[in-house]
């Protein structure tokens, strides 16, 4: 299980550090967003219209701000990459622990594995899944 734990880990900060500069251009772009009334035309407070290509934001804040502004945020979000990988992992626990308890009390009776022993029904692994997301939660809430 702690290779589940540190490849989902791994799979999320992957994520955040590549998608990063892409989260930081999109609020640029919705700060800059003004409300339009039938005055300002959807003019921003200079009178400029606000860009809206994402391309074109994010080139303007690495030439003007520096390119590691476009990684700010970027440690808080690599913190909150521990939810999903700590739900997948308490997943995995539970799931192999009704499993192993399937087959023990299988495996007493001197026959083959039937494939439900090995196998959760959609209804456990809802059940699992929903505990799995609360644990993760509690755990990771005061990050967020």
């Amino acid at each position: 299980m702690t290779a589940s734990l540190l490849s989902s880990s791994l799979a999320g900060a992957i994520n955040v550090i590549l998608t990063n500069p892409l989260w930081v251009a999109s609020l640029r772009i919705m700060e800059s967003k003004v409300p339009s009334t039938s005055s300002d035309n959807g003019c921003n407070t200079e009178g400029q219209h606000a860009d809206t290509n994402l391309w074109r934001v994010t080139k303007r804040i690495a030439k003007s701000e520096g390119v590691l502004q476009l990684w700010n945020g970027m440690f808080v979000s690599l913190l909150l990459v521990s939810n999903p990988a700590i739900q997948h992992f308490l997943y995995g626990q539970l799931r192999t622990w009704l499993l192993d308890m399937r087959n023990a009390n299988s495996s007493g009776h001197g026959r083959g594995l039937h494939p439900s022993v090995m196998t959760l029904t959609p209804l456990e692994a809802f059940f699992f899944g929903a505990l799995a997301k609360t644990g993760a939660t509690v755990v990771t809430y005061p990050l967020q």
